[in-house]
């Protein structure tokens, strides 16, 4: 993707099926963290500097068949340091952030929620949509964040119908640091002499410029030529 860059992170097995990703425009100053690829966690994350603190961005995909204690949710969660956005489809149901009943997962996940003071962060509506008619739809999307002032969080869901997945959208209203592009006023792909015999061809040179107004209608004209 031109001006992006792609990180992502994949199922062990190495299968076309489970992982994460993230997706970030190459002139935010970042770099990428350790990613996790276990069988019950696919996580890739980012460090982004902002203007006031670094700050850790996670895409993380937990499947549904696997059980994580709330050790190793805690194990996860510290890794991304103290000032962390963690987002995904984390097939963990908690009526803490809008499920509609509780799951295991979701109870060892709130648990390592409050031990390490995060917060959850959600639409509070349904996330995923069951194919099958006899299954009812659920939160299961969320975000995890940690040390992130809530009045700077705006979070919203577009209820897509080409996915069995709401996307889910947080905007985090910080201002990121950018990589300063060094300004160019030439490029690689300038054929000079060509651009040289054209000038050369167009400018007439024997025109007098005794006043303003004849400097600046051969401006125009040579701009209109």
């Amino acid at each position: 993707m031109l001006s992006y860059k792609v990180y992502h992170a994949l199922h062990p097995g190495n299968s076309a099926h489970g992982g994460s990703a993230i997706i970030v425009k190459e002139n935010l100053q970042h770099y990428e963290e350790i990613k996790y690829e276990q069988p019950e966690i696919q996580a890739v994350a980012i460090r982004l500097e902002c203007k006031h603190y670094p700050l850790t961005i996670a895409a993380v995909y937990c499947p549904p068949r696997y059980s994580i204690s709330k050790e190793e949710y805690v194990s996860f969660l510290r890794q991304h340091g103290q000032r962390f956005i963690v987002g995904g489809d984390f097939n963990a149901k908690h009526t803490y952030w809008g499920s509609r009943l509780n799951n295991t997962k979701g109870g060892q996940l709130l648990k390592a929620i409050q031990e390490l003071h995060c917060e959850s962060v959600s639409t509070g509506k349904p996330t995923y949509w069951p194919t099958d008619p006899d299954r009812i739809p659920d939160l299961i999307d969320f975000f995890i964040c940690k040390n992130i002032p809530s009045n700077e969080i705006n979070i919203e869901d577009f209820n897509y119908m080409n996915s069995d997945h709401s996307p889910i959208l947080l905007t985090l209203c910080r201002r990121m640091l950018r990589y300063e592009k060094r300004p160019i006023l030439v490029n690689k792909y300038t054929d000079w002499d060509s651009l040289r015999l054209d000038l050369d061809n167009r400018i007439e040179l024997k025109v007098p410029l005794k006043t303003t107004e004849q400097l600046d209608s051969e401006v125009r004209q040579f701009i209109v030529d």
